[in-house]
């Protein structure tokens, strides 16, 4: 059942300001906030943009795994009239991975759900929780 994954949807998107695929949230750096694929956050001139989840191979719930696998996310980063695109990874074996830097900025990723059960997970489902900082 996926009604609660629509309050949390809706949750998320109010969140950080929603209005269409950008949010612009006041405060300062550091900065924790969270991203549907497609949404754009924009905070101290850096862009950050969630544009996929380019795989994800992280246990399902209620399933035996020897592994517990990952998940890579695709960010476009924008700073200082550069734009680059990163692979984010986040992973259950390595709860702390280093910050990806762009132009003096550093995004890690906090979470990634939905967590993956029995059915595929359509890309707009998926949200980030990433933290930005200097």
């Amino acid at each position: 059942m996926r009604t609660p994954l629509i309050a949390l949807v809706l949750a998320a998107a109010l969140s950080v300001g929603c209005h269409g695929n950008s949010a612009s949230p006041s405060g300062q750096l550091p900065l924790t906030t969270t991203l549907h694929v497609g949404q754009q956050v924009s905070v101290s001139g850096l862009s950050a943009t969630f544009v996929a989840v380019t795989g994800d191979s992280r246990c399902p719930l209620n399933a035996f795994c020897i592994w517990a696998g990952e998940a890579a996310l695709q960010f476009e980063l924008s700073a200082n009239g550069r734009a680059a695109r990163y692979d984010l990874k986040v992973s259950a074996s390595n709860p702390n991975p280093p910050p990806t830097t762009h132009e003096g900025f550093a995004i890690e990723v906090q979470s990634l759900q939905p967590y993956p059960d029995s059915q595929p997970i359509p890309q707009e489902d998926y949200r980030a929780t990433v933290k930005i900082s200097r």
